[in-house]
C-alpha cells in the first residue's frame, strides 16, 4: 500500500534565493504520520537553520533529488528549536530527526556551509563539528537512503541513542555510508 504523497508547495522558494528553513519546517508539520513529505523536482532550499523532524511516525522525507543548501556557519542564526539551544551553531545540522519511529530520509543532496570541507586541517572547525547532513537521536527504525551529503562540519550521518531526560549517552558507531538503517 503506498502512502500518501505531500508535495512541497510552490509558494515555497526552491531556488536557493531565499532562506526556507522556516517555510519547510511549517510545510512538514502538515504533513501527517505515515504520508510522504516530497520536495520539488531537484529544487534547491536555502535552509540556514536545520530541518527538525521530531516525534514522528511512519514520515518519509523524500528530497525528490532537490538539495537543501547552507552558505553560511549559521552562527548569524537563531536556533530554530529548544533542542538546538544549548550547542548552537554547533549542531547545526542540515536534518535532525528527534525521537519517533520509523522515519526514512531519502532521495536528497545536503549541503553545508563549509568552505573548506574535505581531509585537510583547514576542514576542521571544533567549534561546530556536530554539523551532520544527518542525524537520528533515539529514532527507532529510521533509514537515510539515496543521498548525498557535502561541505559539512560533521558527518555524513549521526545515530545516537536517547536517554532518560532527552540527554543522550553513548553513541552508535558513527560510519560514513551512502546509505543508513537502523
Amino acid at each position: 500500500v503506498a502512502a500518501d504523497v505531500y508535495d512541497a508547495p510552490t509558494t515555497i522558494v526552491s531556488d536557493c534565493t531565499a532562506d526556507a528553513t522556516a517555510d519547510l519546517q511549517a510545510w512538514i508539520a502538515t504533513v501527517p504520520d505515515g504520508a510522504t513529505a516530497r520536495l520539488a523536482l531537484e529544487g534547491c532550499y536555502k535552509t540556514e537553520g536545520p530541518i527538525l523532524i521530531k516525534d514522528r511516525a511512519g514520515l518519509t522525507l523524500d528530497g525528490n533529488g532537490s538539495t537543501l543548501q547552507a552558505f553560511t556557519d549559521g552562527s548569524a542564526y537563531p536556533p530554530p528549536d529548544p533542542y538546538f539551544t544549548h550547542k548552537w551553531p554547533q549542531k547545526r545540522t542540515r536534518v535532525t530527526v528527534l525521537r519517533g519511529s520509523a522515519v526514512t530520509v531519502t532521495n536528497i543532496v545536503l549541503r553545508g556551509g563549509n568552505p573548506n570541507a574535505g581531509t585537510g586541517v583547514a576542514a576542521e572547525v571544533p567549534a561546530l563539528q556536530m554539523q551532520h547532513g544527518v542525524e537520528f537521536i533515539g529514532t527507532a527504525d529510521g533509514a537515510f537512503t539515496h543521498s548525498e551529503a557535502y561541505d559539512l562540519y560533521g558527518d555524513f550521518a549521526y545515530t545516537e541513542h536517547f536517554t532518560q531526560e532527552g540527554w543522550s549517552r553513548f553513541p552508535l558507531t558513527n560510519d560514513a555510508r551512502r546509505q543508513q538503517y537502523f
